[in-house]
């Protein structure tokens, strides 16, 4: 469980990533070469788990490491991190992988919202001076609370669900290898249910996750207003 909320909070990451490069295609108008930077973005959201897998454990490879390589580069010298081997590292890792694959998807969503904040709020923002920072903290994100909400909700949920991409990483396990540092509840589950069954734990995990899930939800129902009767 504190796995699963651990890779779950480091996966929020992505949200302000996704809104920062939105708001940098924003500026771009609504053209060929906004177009195309969102095609380009988004092409990592619909490559199969498995080829993201295989190609990350390349990237991420302690020692001739795509990753590493450039760390090198940057430091000036030799930087050799263990991102899959160091079960303290482990979770960084695979986030890093997550971020990749995911911040097209949530550049998208922040994309669309801020299309949808009335052109006419830009242009008195021009007329009363503001700049593109006060634009950016005063405008954009108070009029994207509701995208921000639905991205937190989606994501949380996402993260909870997550099993493929850290099955393959620990070996085609459900331990979460190495040292269990990349088990969550939805492995749990799994490894108590097929690999050493034990259906009394696996059903206690499943429970809890029904509970996490319904919670979770039922803030989604009261965030987006959809908990309310309609008058």
């Amino acid at each position: 469980l504190k796995n699963t909320i651990i890779l779950a909070l480091y996966s929020l990451i992505v949200i302000p990533l996704g809104f920062m490069l939105a708001s940098v295609l924003h500026s771009l108008g609504r053209g060929k070469t906004q177009a195309f930077f969102r095609v380009m973005f988004y092409m990592p959201n619909i490559i199969t788990g498995v080829s993201v897998v295989l190609l990350f454990r390349y990237v991420l490879m302690q020692d001739g490491g795509l990753l590493n390589k450039a760390l090198s580069a940057v430091a000036g010298h030799t930087v050799s991190i263990p991102w899959l081997t160091d079960s303290k590292l482990t979770k960084l890792g695979v986030t890093i992988m997550s971020c990749w694959t995911g911040i097209g998807y949530n550049m998208l969503i922040n994309l669309a919202g801020l299309q949808a904040i009335p052109t006419e709020i830009y242009e008195a923002a021009d007329i009363d001076g503001c700049n593109a920072w006060q634009t950016w903290l005063y405008i954009k994100i108070p009029n994207m609370t509701g995208t921000f909400s639905f991205l937190l909700i989606t994501s949380i949920i996402s993260s909870f669900s997550r099993f493929t991409d850290l099955f393959l990483f620990s070996g085609n396990s459900a331990s979460g290898k190495p040292g269990y540092s990349l088990q969550t509840l939805l492995m749990y589950i799994y490894q108590y249910s097929f690999e050493s069954p034990n259906y009394g734990s696996s059903s206690a995990g499943s429970m809890i996750l029904f509970v996490i899930i319904l919670v979770i939800t039922a803030i989604n129902l009261r965030l987006t207003g959809l908990s309310k009767k309609e008058s």
